[in-house]
């Protein structure tokens, strides 16, 4: 069973990754954040607790408090075992390239 956190500004979307995720039987909803920092926070609270972390985390890109980008970078450095997909409806290459770019989300060497 992998676990999917969601993270989105939007509640509407939030739910409908939800009812996506919720269909596949390999995985299982776990969490959901409104933005970056709040995905940190919740992240803090479950590992003081000795709570699972999950596997993956489907992020937004534009958020307020905290976007995507930043919230990624400081996940990879905290929990370096969760996996993220980075998700945006935006089109402009800056944001999937700046994504991609940054060494520390552990995907450049």
């Amino acid at each position: 069973m992998i676990n999917v956190m969601i993270v989105d500004d939007q509640q509407p979307t939030r739910m409908g990754f939800s009812l996506m995720v919720m269909k596949d039987p390999a995985l299982r909803m776990t969490l959901q954040a409104g933005n970056g920092q709040d995905a940190l926070d919740i992240l803090a609270a479950l590992q003081l607790h000795g709570q699972s972390l999950p596997d993956v985390i489907l992020m937004d890109v534009r958020m307020p408090v905290m976007d995507g980008l930043d919230a990624t970078a400081r996940i990879k450095q905290l929990y370096p075992s969760i996996r993220i997909l980075i998700l945006t409806t935006y089109d402009q290459d800056s944001y999937a390239f700046g994504g991609i770019e940054r060494r520390s989300f552990g995907i450049l060497a």
